[in-house]
């Protein structure tokens, strides 16, 4: 099997780049509006967490610019209510996001079979498999990262600590290259296989540690194209970086104060747009190969 794997990742590049080359426009346009509604999904919740906690907080300070002195005064009570309402709107936020997101792992495999239901009636199918994956992905990153944290910050000021932070740095490295590569597949076996949160954490870990060589290979090759195809949007992204500090140094040169917030705006719009444009093209790309490596490694035929 393990050889299988190997295999595998070597002979699917070719019928993957072909699948991808023949459905690329439609793949890109399905995925590019699954990052522009999880993108918007994020402004409009943000916005309305936002709204909700700020209309209290002025009826409370009587102005903006007294609120922190309001929540000040407010004292533990007031901050541990402001920090459970923060911790809760994240935590919304980012369950609405990693469902919408993870449509494109339904998506992929509809377009093997030539369907197409949506991003909303996915959504709808997956909304609650996908918070059970943030819970749990959750957990083990708290248990994993932030415990050893927060013994690390207890530690005395001393060289002995210096030491500890550079062994955690190592440890935190190390940590999320061995998440990383065990869960790889994790979502595919929920969504797609329908299977149990702790169930297809399991599928995901037995199939990485079944088959180590060769999704190791896989890892390799999904990196290497990554990389390839976000060197374009890496120029671009720095053409970007360059016209905008140069328009922020000629605004405050010449006091052109107003032309900086449509300035910020403007590159907040290209930022985002570009940082869309390029995963939705990782995925037209990327995502067949994955979907059908995936396959392969459940015993099934790839759809390839």
């Amino acid at each position: 099997m393990a050889k299988d794997a190997l295999d595998n990742a070597v002979d699917l590049i070719s019928p993957s780049i072909k699948f991808a080359r023949n459905n690329f426009k439609d793949l890109f346009v399905k995925f590019f509006k699954v990052e522009l509604v999880a993108g918007l999904a994020g402004i409009a919740l943000f916005l309305l967490f936002s709204i909700i906690i700020l209309i209290p907080l002025l009826l409370f300070a009587g102005s903006l610019e007294n609120i922190p002195a309001s929540i000040t005064a407010s004292g533990t009570l007031g901050m541990f209510v402001l920090i459970i309402y923060t911790v809760i709107a994240i935590s919304i936020i980012a369950w609405i996001q990693t469902a919408i997101t993870s449509t494109a792992l339904i998506i992929t495999k509809e377009q093997f079979e030539g369907t197409y239901s949506g991003i909303w009636p996915i959504f709808n199918r997956i909304k609650f498999p996908a918070l059970g994956l943030l819970l749990m992905r959750s957990l083990i990153l708290f248990a994993g990262l932030g415990i050893p944290l927060a013994i690390l910050l207890v530690l005395p000021e001393s060289g002995i600590q210096v030491i500890a932070m550079l062994v955690y740095l190592l440890y935190l490295i190390l940590f999320l290259l061995v998440y990383s590569f065990l869960f790889q597949f994790w979502g595919w076996e929920l969504f797609i296989n329908k299977k149990g949160v702790l169930e297809s954490m399991k599928a995901s870990f037995s199939l990485a540690t079944k088959n180590i060589i060769g999704v190791f290979v896989f890892d390799v090759i999904f990196i290497v194209a990554s990389i390839v195809i976000g060197i374009p949007f890496l120029i671009v992204y720095l053409i970007g970086e360059f016209v905008f500090r140069v328009g922020i140094f000629a605004s405050i040169s010449f006091s052109s104060w107003i032309l900086l917030i449509p300035a910020l705006i403007i590159y907040i719009i290209f930022r985002a747009g570009l940082a869309f444009i390029q995963t939705a093209i990782i995925q037209a790309v990327l995502y067949p190969y994955i979907f059908s490596f995936w396959k392969s490694l459940s015993l099934s035929k790839p759809s390839v």
